[in-house]
């Protein structure tokens, strides 16, 4: 599971499976405030980076197993204006480097948990 801008979501605590390898990427100050208040259990990885800067792939492992890949609060953020869209403004350019990366991503609706 890749959070791409997961902010202050809990997601993880409310529908961890105790299975799934968990990353949250966001600006570093999220991160920082992040770690201040969640713990981080061994499949639970928080990645400071913007989105726009693609080393951070380099940090996330899917182990031959699909990848969900949620980015519900940060796609409409970038812009090739603002200076902020990946590969010269193409906002899908990370998730095709993800799935040239050799990343299994499954693209699917947004879910909710109960």
């Amino acid at each position: 599971m890749l959070h791409l801008g997961c902010g202050q979501d809990s997601r993880f605590w409310r529908v961890d499976s105790g299975e799934v390898d968990w990353y949250d990427l966001d600006l570093t100050p999220v991160i920082e405030l992040r770690r201040r208040f969640y713990p981080e259990p061994e499949r639970y990885h928080l990645i400071a980076s913007s989105v726009t800067d693609l080393d951070w792939m380099a940090m996330v492992t899917a182990n031959g197993r699909p990848a969900l890949v949620v980015a519900e609060g940060v796609l409409m953020y970038l812009s090739e204006a603002g200076g902020g869209a990946p590969a010269g403004g193409d906002p899908g350019a990370a998730t095709r480097a993800g799935l040239e990366s050799g990343l299994p991503v499954t693209a699917g609706a947004a879910w909710a948990a109960g």
